[in-house]
Formats: C-alpha cells, sequence, structure tokens
C-alpha cells in the first residue's frame, strides 16, 4: 500500500543568460506551485503537474520569485550567486535548487555549445517528467549585441 505523502511542486520557465562563459543571470517566468497531500503510488518519480492542486501565489512571493539572481559558473560548479537585495530567503533557496539541479548539464551542454558561442536552442535537459521533456533555453548575450 502506498504511503501517504505530502508534496509541494513548482513548475517554471528558467531562463539562463549568459554574458560570458563564466558570468551569467537566472530568473524564473510563468511560476506554478501545486500541492498534493494523498497516497502516492512510486513517490520516487515525478508526478505530472495535473495531478497536483493548484496553489494561488500570492503577488509579493510571485515578484520574489521572479527576482533576477546573478552568478559565477566554472567548469561545471556555480561558485557564487549575488541574489537581488529584495530578494527573500524562501526565493532564494528555490533559485539555489534550481541552480544545483541544472549545474552538471551547464558543464555537459557547454562542451557542445558552438564555437561562436551562439544561442544553444536544444534542450538543456533531456530528461522526461511526468509533463513531457524538460526544457531550459541557454543564451549569451553576446548574441544580442
Amino acid at each position: 500500500m502506498p504511503d501517504q505523502k505530502a508534496v509541494t511542486r513548482i513548475q517554471a520557465q528558467v531562463k539562463l543568460d549568459f554574458s560570458s562563459e563564466r558570468h551569467a543571470t537566472i530568473s524564473l517566468e510563468q511560476i506554478h506551485l501545486g500541492q498534493l497531500n494523498a497516497q502516492i503510488p512510486q513517490p520516487e518519480r515525478v508526478k505530472p503537474m495535473r495531478v497536483f492542486e493548484t496553489m494561488r501565489i500570492a503577488e509579493e512571493k510571485r515578484r520574489s520569485l521572479e527576482l533576477p539572481a546573478q552568478f559565477i559558473y566554472a567548469d561545471g560548479v556555480i561558485e557564487r550567486i549575488q541574489f537581488h537585495p529584495q530578494d527573500e530567503a524562501w526565493s532564494k533557496n528555490i533559485k539555489r535548487a534550481v541552480l544545483n539541479m541544472i549545474q552538471l548539464n551547464l558543464k555537459t551542454k557547454q562542451r557542445s555549445r558552438p564555437a561562436n558561442g551562439g544561442r544553444i536552442t536544444k534542450p538543456a535537459n533531456d530528461e522526461r517528467g511526468g509533463d513531457g521533456p524538460a526544457t531550459a533555453v541557454l543564451r549569451s548575450s553576446r548574441d544580442h549585441h
């Protein structure tokens, strides 16, 4: 029999904008929160967002989540994160978690980066979850100058 679990899930579009090989900015957009309090078969598997009850995000909380953070990245490791002065601790923790999940994947994709430092349009994460492929687009600010 499955165990009773309480789960909160966040779904967001994550934008990583590299201004150089080492300096980048992360921002979260189209943020959705869901909660589930039920018996969950196979709790180790990611459940699709549609099975979660939608949670309303208060406007001030959404604004905090949408604040950008800058970070230094080298050799597959996030070395330092600089948060916006108005960012809140819980929002910073979510951004840290997102960066932690993608930092090794960035190293893999950096090896396949075009020689001209151009835009990567291939998904940054090829894994499939309950909602389909997880996708992040990495772009270089140099593409826009």
